[in-house]
């Protein structure tokens, strides 16, 4: 129990520091303030929640198509940090994680983590994962697995990462959006 509290003090520092927040009541009573994934303050303790796509850009066959419901598992043990790991039955969405951690340390976990994956399970990893996606910050359709606050990520396993970025005009389709809202790790 104590673990788990100096954990829960931890996280809701991490999230004060993010806002340039020092709070007395965090310090006297680490329950008592956190953040939530707008930076406002909450009573609960933040999860971020990505909802995945995948993009398989590599043409080879060291490096065959992924069956989600194989990587779901595959991701929880390789990574203790994802604290819910789901496959989905959605023609664009394919796996559901939730995780206490900040949006970024998410990617970047994430992206090494399915790199570490696909080498056990003997494939090729001589490209990069990368993790592009953005915080959803209107209500989503009832019943569809990306919601308001949550993230979609697409991870693009290709072996030029500029190229693709060009391709898709990521620049333009992240302007305008909030900087803590945008993700994006290159993992090579």
């Amino acid at each position: 129990m104590l673990l788990l509290l100096h954990l829960v003090e931890l996280d809701q520092s991490y999230w004060a520091e993010l806002k340039g927040v020092t709070l007395a009541a965090e310090r006297d009573n680490p329950l008592s303030v956190s953040f939530d994934r707008y930076g406002r303050e909450s009573n609960e303790i933040c999860v971020t929640s990505y909802v995945l796509s995948h993009n398989l850009q590599v043409q080879d066959p060291s490096v065959p198509p992924i069956v989600f419901e194989e990587l779901a598992i595959a991701l929880k043990s390789e990574d203790p940090s994802f604290d819910f790991v789901e496959a989905l039955n959605h023609p664009h969405w394919k796996l559901k994680i939730e995780a206490s951690l900040d949006p970024e340390t998410f990617a970047k976990r994430l992206t090494s983590s399915w790199r570490a994956v696909r080498k056990t399970m003997g494939h090729g990893t001589n490209h990069a994962v990368m993790a592009l996606g953005g915080r959803k910050d209107s209500p989503g359709n009832p019943g569809a697995p990306l919601q308001e606050g949550g993230w979609g990520v697409d991870v693009v396993e290709t072996t030029n990462p500029d190229t693709f970025l060009i391709a898709i005009n990521w620049n333009g389709l992240i302007s305008g959006r909030p900087a803590d809202g945008v993700v994006q790790v290159i993992d090579q």
